[in-house]
């Protein structure tokens, strides 16, 4: 979705407009669910929730804001559920990345960034 709508579904421009944020976003933060989660539950909750700095609502952001944001907010959900069922971040050693996304470096950096640790592909 997002993809689609600031980057005409092209993801070497997605990787353009992810590296024109810093890691963190400025502290700009989004949770992107268009229908309720699983894992991690969000119960029957879902919609788009962005954030500022100040962690006050926003309505939107600017295209690469709106990349970065949501690319953080699913890997640090996925984050705060692994803490949820017992994995020690501080044990993760490294990720091996799987699935189309795994072959896009700039992806796989969030994913580090995110984590603290090193993320390879499965071509590496």
């Amino acid at each position: 979705h997002v993809c689609k709508e600031h980057c005409d579904g092209d993801w070497e421009k997605w990787s353009k407009m992810l590296a024109q944020r810093p890691a963190g976003n400025d502290g700009a933060l989004g949770f992107y669910y268009e229908s309720p989660e699983i894992t991690p539950t969000t119960g029957d909750k879902s919609g788009i929730h962005r954030f500022d700095k100040d962690s006050k609502p926003v309505e939107a952001y600017d295209g690469p804001t709106e990349v970065r944001a949501v690319l953080e907010g699913k890997f640090l959900a996925m984050r705060a559920f692994a803490q949820g069922i017992g994995l020690d971040p501080s044990e993760v050693k490294r990720i091996i990345a799987t699935g189309g996304a795994s072959k896009n470096a700039s992806i796989l950096q969030v994913l580090a960034d995110v984590f603290g640790v090193p993320v390879l592909g499965l071509d590496q």
